[in-house]
């Protein structure tokens, strides 16, 4: 069943949302290319924290990519803009997803 990837962060003192995004942006096509990957939002809240989301397959590739996606060089720019303390990571299975027209 496809699969909900969340995570949640606050940034780290003294990044701006530009950089933030602009490094989000940067990781995408690595993200992309891994199996089982659907799609990505990426948004902030309105109490100022980073939410992360992405859809996968499954469960099993959700939880490869988000251990692989660790060990890669090219995503530590992006991590080093996150503040290591608030990083919260859950997988959820999608019961329902609706697309409207």
């Amino acid at each position: 069943m496809q699969t909900l990837e969340l995570v949640t962060f606050q940034s780290a003192v003294g990044t701006s949302d530009e950089a933030m995004i602009e490094e989000a942006l940067k990781v995408t096509p690595i993200i992309a290319a891994m199996p089982g990957f659907i799609n990505r939002h990426f948004a902030k809240g309105e109490g100022g924290e980073w939410i992360d989301a992405v859809i996968w397959d499954s469960r099993e590739n959700a939880q490869a990519a988000a251990k692989a996606f660790m060990d890669i060089p090219e995503a530590e720019p992006f991590f080093s803009l996150m503040n290591q303390e608030t990083i919260n990571l859950c997988h959820a299975t999608i019961q329902t997803s609706e697309t409207p027209g």
